[in-house]
């Protein structure tokens, strides 16, 4: 329901825009959940480091607005960005994920994955035509860049299991061109720096001791990103040059790709600020003094809402203050707030190269998950993923399985060494 709400509403308008509420309202329904589950089990299957951090995290939130006194609704509107996500990475450690419930949820996840190369082929082909802005080709879900990073996503998931036998080479070759065909008619530049993350971070945290099959698979990979690339750079030429009159190798080695995303100067027309401009912007003014710094203006802020009775009027916000994650948090909950984010980020991979090591379906899924996170973060310096409600809740609710599987392994290794096929060493168990 979540990946085709956008679309519904949007493209289709057959729902009215207070149906962006529903994924708040999903979360509200899922805390009661996981508070009534937590009130049975009187136990939370997670490490007490992501306790502290989401508490100190609602903290900094808090702060925020007390010191920049900011209005009720304001507070409220903008600390559901934050935190709307959260129930769903708190779900897993009341409600045990295992194999057989995770092959299903993958399952319908690749399914609706797979979904999206016909109809991206729909809306470049018949709906939109040939030259249409790669922006509008994002098959169900909400933006072209949303579509790219979930279907990368899936790819290094798959790498994953390719690399722990689950899947053959063959099924991950052919599911990966099937799964990349749609980023090569939208236009996503970044698909460039994704798709390397997702073929080699698997390949290079897996341990492999015998030389013949290490090469073996060094020969695959390289070969599986020449495909991928020998695909995605004729297709994307065919496309882009006639919006901007040059090619993808262009847009790099001319300089453009710096200009793109670096102007240096910070015209009063906000609209035409590159990111690098946006960074530097929020950098100066959360600068100013040691208060804003450390706790920014506070959620709701700086943020334009749609609510415009709840969107504080003291502040000089901007049209691009919400552009990037980056610059969403430096705005709104200073280098507090970001480093406690990006903390968590830490956590969740150091969870999942834990959990990786083992040759079960969650060590394969885990090992594909070091290559997602890796691309969150870098999505974070590219666009507001706070924002995008179906990466949001997948990857919180996926990282969440992460983290609760991986305290019950180390908190109940006897039940979870049977369960995953771990041998333990007698002084563990």
């Amino acid at each position: 329901a979540l990946t085709s709400l956008d679309v519904l509403r949007k493209e289709l308008t057959v729902l009215p825009r207070s149906t962006t509420w529903l994924p708040e309202l999903l979360s509200i329904a899922v805390i009661f959940l996981v508070l009534l589950r937590f009130a049975l089990l009187k136990k939370l299957a997670l490490d007490i480091k992501y306790i502290i951090l989401i508490m100190l995290f609602i903290l900094i939130l808090l702060a925020s607005s007390l010191l920049n006194f900011s209005n009720p609704g304001v507070v409220i509107i903008g600390i559901r960005i934050y935190l709307k996500s959260m129930p769903f990475f708190l779900l897993p450690a009341v409600l045990d994920v295992n194999d057989k419930v995770l092959k299903t949820q993958l399952k319908f996840i690749f399914a609706l994955m797979l979904l999206q190369c016909p109809v991206a082929l729909y809306q470049r082909f018949i709906q939109y035509g040939l030259t249409a802005n790669g922006d509008f080709i994002r098959g169900t879900l909400d933006t072209a860049s949303v579509l790219s990073i979930s279907l990368i996503s899936t790819i290094a998931i798959l790498n994953g299991l390719y690399q722990k036998k689950i899947i053959k080479f063959k099924q991950f070759l052919i599911l990966s061109l099937i799964l990349f065909l749609p980023a090569t008619i939208n236009e996503t530049k970044i698909t460039l720096f994704y798709l390397p993350v997702a073929i080699a971070v698997p390949f290079i945290l897996i341990k492999e001791f015998n030389f013949i099959k290490k090469f073996k698979k060094i020969f695959t990979l390289v070969l599986i990103g020449i495909i991928l690339l020998g695909v995605f750079i004729p297709i994307y030429d065919h496309f882009m040059k006639p919006h901007w009159g040059f090619g993808i190798i262009d847009f790099f080695k001319t300089g453009k790709a710096i200009e793109y995303l670096y102007s240096g100067t910070e015209s009063a027309d906000e609209n035409t600020w590159k990111r690098g401009d946006q960074v530097t912007a929020a950098y100066r003014s959360v600068s100013k003094d040691i208060g804003t710094f450390l706790f920014g203006y506070g959620p709701g802020n700086v943020v334009s809402s749609y609510f415009k009775n709840f969107q504080n009027k003291n502040i000089d916000s901007n049209v691009q203050s919400g552009a990037l994650a980056l610059t969403n948090f430096l705005w709104e909950t200073g280098f507090l707030g970001l480093i406690v984010y990006i903390l968590f980020i830490l956590l969740i991979l150091k969870d999942s190269h834990f959990l990786s090591k083992n040759d079960s379906l969650m060590g394969a899924f885990s090992l594909g998950w070091c290559g997602v996170t890796l691309m969150i973060f870098i999505q974070f310096f590219h666009s507001n993923i706070l924002i995008m409600n179906i990466i949001n809740y997948l990857f919180w609710y996926f990282s969440g399985v992460v983290a609760s599987q991986a305290y019950r392994m180390r908190h109940l290794k006897n039940h979870y060494a049977v369960q995953y096929g771990v041998k333990l060493r007698s002084s563990e168990a």
